[in-house]
């Protein structure tokens, strides 16, 4: 009799799974550097092979002689739990190949489990034994898989795969008896528990009459069973943003007030990054983890080869984690020394602002909008001061707190170019504050000090709706006359998204991107922001994204859009239960902040 479809295709993935083996053993003997991606290959076929083997019709006497010598059900419910080991094991292909620990151990269970659904779901010893050779190839192969991936405790993971799994078995059963009851039948606990899991696996169709209207209940409870095992996958190796929990914030401190030169350094201060301080202590710089890219800010604090040892180590952290790398905000500087050292490669993202305090003025025609706007907040009445943010009174912070309400912003966008309002830093920082005639604050400039080099940057203009055109203008020149009073020489105003490439293009390539950038202005405001800074006659200052690669540059410049708040995912109600959103999660992945402090706006 001819081979039907089903076996024959279980004995292709029967070949397959054995070539695998021969070649996992191989490089096991032999060390091969390609041992996990081999693995991964292997685990792969075995998952296909033991789908293909439960969802392939079995021999009806191996049947009867399993019903008789295990019991009646035991064949059908191997058959079951097959199904989805076998998914489990296909789609963890792909963690072993990028070395995953947790990968290993899954897989290694999954096999042994499947090892033995083989024998007792229809004598299918072949196949049994070929996913067991697998499990003991990958159990000695096992010191070539060191990756860590940011996750919490195994016995959380499990807790929470555990509970998903119980909540939909427990709604299959509640449905399907619900039907069983309506139609007026008496099935037995049993039997209807065997249903639901026949059901969740798809591996066969119920044998529960269904009425009409709910003729398509099997079909979704079949899906459902799917999407599970696919949600627990998710869990189990996802990747949330890590959280700074205690550790090294003192010493990072320490190193930015010394060595922090760069305008942006004072934002690495800020106590929701997580900083790192090299081995040898000359070298500090924060960091962020966001859609598998570890970003670094563009102004690690310490001497240039100092600096090179932490980017080093930081690497060495991303590796461990299965972390793509990559540094927002770099310099050009900076961004010429690492690149020409590494494998790193520099994508140009827009300029800085930089205002030369000393030789700053009103006066002439380039800056009469400018003139005329400050005359005209002035004749309304409107005065400024400059205060320390750690310094208001209680009346002021409550101003403070109504601007930042009705302006909308709860928390900063920003990862290296902005400092929250509320974080512990900005007690430290500077607010150039708008009164009206009635000595309410309308609006404000929140400024940031550089740590050294002698520089304000601005971080963020929250300002109330209905206020004279022109108050944040006002306030930028009287931050820069407060700059030039202090002594200091420059005052870093808002970054400008691609300027170049939309006003200056000097390669076909920059003038190709223009026309795109300037659709997406639509979005992102890019046009106004450049437009805004124009006004002051700055100094424009390049600043770069470094990337680990061409193959992942798409995917980084996605993960900076999400870490610098250009793009919000929408929130799923339950998600941080399962662990799925963005849910901070404490995890120690290298030197971390202390506590973190009350608030600043909260009352």
């Amino acid at each position: 009799m001819p081979l039907q479809p089903e076996l024959l295709t279980a004995a292709l993935c029967l070949l397959v799974l054995v070539v695998a083996v021969v070649a996992l053993a191989r490089s096991v003997r032999r060390r091969s550097t390609r041992l996990p991606v081999l693995a991964g290959i292997a685990v792969a076929a075995a998952g296909v092979a033991n789908l293909a083997s439960a969802l392939s019709p079995a021999d009806d006497g191996r049947i009867e002689l399993l019903r008789e010598s295990v019991g009646a059900g035991v064949p059908d419910t191997a058959r079951a739990l097959a199904v989805p080991a076998g998914i489990a094991l296909l789609l963890t292909g792909r963690y072993l190949a990028r070395r995953h620990r947790r990968a290993l151990d899954l897989a290694v269970g999954a096999l042994v489990v499947l090892a033995a659904l083989n024998v007792f779901k229809g004598l299918d010893v072949l196949t049994g034994i070929a996913t067991g050779a697998v499990a003991l190839v990958l159990w000695r192969s096992r010191a070539a898989f060191d990756v860590e991936p940011l996750q919490v405790r195994w016995t959380a993971t499990l807790g929470t795969i555990a509970g998903m799994a119980v909540g939909v078995f427990g709604a299959t059963v509640a449905a399907l008896a619900a039907v069983t009851w309506r139609e007026g039948l008496d099935a037995p606990a049993g039997t209807i528990v065997h249903e639901a899991l026949v059901l969740l696996t798809m591996t066969r169709d119920t044998t529960l009459p269904m009425p009409h209207l709910l003729a398509w209940l099997p079909d979704a409870i079949g899906v459902t069973g799917i999407a599970t095992v696919l949600l627990a996958l998710l869990v189990l190796f996802r990747r949330p943003p890590a959280d700074a929990a205690f550790g090294a914030r003192a010493r990072a401190d320490a190193l930015i007030e010394r060595h922090g030169t760069d305008t942006l350094s004072g934002f690495a201060r800020r106590t929701d990054l997580i900083p790192h301080v090299t081995a040898d202590g000359r070298a500090a710089g924060t960091f962020r983890v966001c859609a598998g890219v570890l970003f670094v800010g563009g102004a690690p604090s310490g001497p240039a080869d100092a600096v090179d040892e932490l980017l080093a180590e930081l690497r060495a952290i991303a590796d461990h984690h299965d972390l793509r790398m990559a540094i927002l905000g770099a310099g050009s500087e900076l961004s010429e020394r690492v690149c020409g050292s590494t494998r790193m490669r520099s994508m140009y993202i827009g300029d800085e602002a930089v205002v030369d305090v000393p030789d700053f003025t009103l006066e002439g025609r380039p800056m009469k909008k400018v003139r005329q706007a400050v005359g005209r907040v002035v004749r309304a009445g409107y005065t400024s001061e400059i205060v320390r943010l750690g310094d208001m009174d209680c009346a002021t912070r409550h101003d403070v707190a109504s601007v930042v309400t009705a302006w909308g912003e709860k928390d900063a966008h920003g990862f290296c170019m902005e400092m929250p309002l509320g974080d512990a830093a900005s007690a430290d920082s500077l607010a150039v504050l708008a009164r009206d005639g009635d000595g309410r604050v309308r609006a404000l400039v929140h400024v940031v000090p550089t740590p050294v080099g002698g520089s304000w940057s601005l971080s963020s203009t929250p300002h109330e709706r209905g206020l004279p055109n022109g108050v944040v203008d006002f306030l930028v020149v009287r931050m820069i006359e407060g700059a030039r009073e202090r002594g200091l020489q420059r005052v870093s105003l808002n970054f400008a998204a691609y300027r170049q490439w939309i006003h200056e293009p000097a390669t076909r390539f920059e003038r190709t991107m223009g026309p795109v950038v300037k659709f997406l202005d639509r979005f992102f405001q890019i046009e106004r922001l450049y437009r805004f800074n124009r006004k002051f006659d700055p100094t424009w200052v390049p600043r770069h994204l470094l990337y680990d690669g061409r193959t992942v540059q798409l995917k980084t410049m996605w993960a900076a859009m999400l870490v610098e708040g250009q793009i919000r995912l929408p929130s799923v109600p339950g998600a941080a239960r399962l662990g799925v959103g963005h849910a901070r999660v404490r995890r120690e992945i290298g030197p971390a902040r202390g506590p973190s402090p009350a608030r600043f706006l909260r009352d």
